[in-house]
């Protein structure tokens, strides 16, 4: 019998692909991999596996996308560090809240489950974020600036400005001028922090803030443009149409890529018809 909703669906999916797989390999000889399949530590470990799984590929999916900024993917990585807190000591506790997979097998085995060994597992992958996003974490105070100035550490965040060539002291003035500016701070209210600094910040008024705000939201955040990039390449230059110039390429890939929408019943009216004779 199937469960029906939420994250019991999902295990009774699991169960049933696990018959199913021992079904097949029963049917294709192929003793030595059934014989994991029938071992109670090797489907609590492929439990927790699925789950950890899940939580990864959820992060996955918030740090894709076209008009990611740093900031962003930044804080959505911290908050993934900041669960893997609470994981590491709901695990030590038996807790296993947030894996549902492992829920089960652990009430189905709970003779064979090894908290210790998915404790260590979950410390070294926070271990492993930690090291990758090590370099970009001396940049924290100014992300957070860009998505809140008005509650900033201005000295401490003019301090941060000169990494991308602000005058601290001109950059401290700024700050404060700008965060008793109560028009802005309004407008900070309704819109996006890309929006603010690029659309409502004077550079005029605001040139240091302005021009490092600036770099810092236009910093490479992912590899995903460039992707979906040669995704757009490989569907147009398929083996039907491998006698593409260069030229007719790079204008194919900018059709394929922009977000431009063309008028196109306004194009077509100015085109003059061809005139019959």
């Amino acid at each position: 019998m199937r469960c029906v909703t939420g994250s019991s669906k999902n295990c009774c999916q699991k169960n049933d692909l696990v018959d199913e797989l021992k079904v097949f390999l029963a049917q294709k000889g192929k003793d030595d991999l059934l014989c994991h399949l029938e071992s109670p530590i090797f489907l609590v470990r492929l439990a927790f596996l699925t789950d950890i799984t899940h939580h990864l590929n959820t992060l996955n999916l918030q740090m894709q996308g076209r008009h990611q900024i740093l900031p962003s993917l930044l804080n959505a990585v911290d908050v993934f560090v900041a669960k893997l807190d609470l994981f590491i000591t709901q695990v030590s506790q038996s807790d296993f809240m947030h894996f549902p997979h492992l829920k089960k097998a652990a009430e189905q085995n709970p003779d064979v489950v090894q908290k210790e060994h998915f404790q260590s597992y979950l410390k070294n992958l926070k271990s492993e974020f930690s090291q990758r996003f090590q370099n970009i974490h001396p940049l924290t105070e100014l992300f957070l600036f860009v998505d809140n100035l008005f509650e900033c550490d201005v000295c401490l965040t003019a301090s941060k400005m000169t990494l991308f060539g602000g005058d601290e002291g001109a950059v401290q003035l700024e700050i404060i001028t700008l965060q008793h500016n109560t028009a802005l701070r309004s407008k900070l209210k309704d819109t996006t922090s890309t929006d603010f600094w690029m659309k409502y910040v004077d550079p005029n008024n605001f040139p240091e803030l302005y021009r490092c705000c600036k770099k810092l939201l236009t910093m490479f955040s992912s590899t995903y443009v460039c992707e979906a990039g040669f995704s757009a390449m490989t569907n147009i230059k398929s083996k039907r149409r491998n006698s593409l110039t260069d030229e007719h390429l790079e204008d194919l890939l900018r059709a394929a890529v922009t977000e431009y929408q063309p008028q196109m019943k306004h194009i077509a009216d100015s085109v003059q018809g061809q005139i019959s004779h």
